[in-house]
């Protein structure tokens, strides 16, 4: 039988865990979208939460996104992939602490990704800004970019694989 505490909170959860002294072991991710709801997709969040997990605890996640997983390992994390074996394929991401605990790196593929505009990642340095401020700098930091599109890379990638 598990036994774990759960507390429910209502509130900003950037506030909500700057305000927090506990130390967590899991971390289940499952805001909406980081396009709908960018101020818990951050850099900066991110890096709050690292502060929060325990050494070997994890945050998993639904998304695949080359930004999310870009703004986990910028901020400290090991990066991985969740498989499904009832899905037989890829359904989210894994940040951590230990690099023991993921089971299924990054390929090559996604690393690559990462280093494109689409791994550009959102930033709200003080955890207070809103959706609508993230997503406008973020805009301005992707148009000033000099690093490759995500469909030139993926166009390269398959043209240089065979794919």
């Amino acid at each position: 039988m598990l036994d774990f505490d759960f507390k429910l909170s209502i509130e900003d959860a950037r506030t909500a865990l700057k305000n927090d002294n506990n130390i967590y072991n899991y971390v289940f991710l499952d805001a909406f979208t980081p396009v709908k709801c960018p101020c818990l997709w951050t850099i900066d969040f991110f890096k709050l939460l690292y502060e929060h997990l325990e050494d070997d605890g994890m945050i998993l996640t639904y998304s695949n996104s080359a930004q999310v997983r870009n703004a986990f390992q910028n901020a400290g994390f090991f990066v991985g992939k969740i498989y499904s074996e009832s899905a037989k394929k890829f359904t989210g991401t894994i940040a951590v602490k230990n690099k023991t605990l993921i089971k299924h790196e990054l390929s090559e593929y996604d690393l690559g990704l990462m280093k494109t505009k689409a791994g550009i990642f959102y930033r709200d340095e003080n955890l207070t800004l809103n959706n609508e401020a993230i997503i406008a700098s973020h805009k301005i930091e992707v148009e000033n970019s000099n690093l490759i599109s995500s469909s030139k890379y993926i166009k390269q990638y398959r043209r240089s694989n065979g794919i």
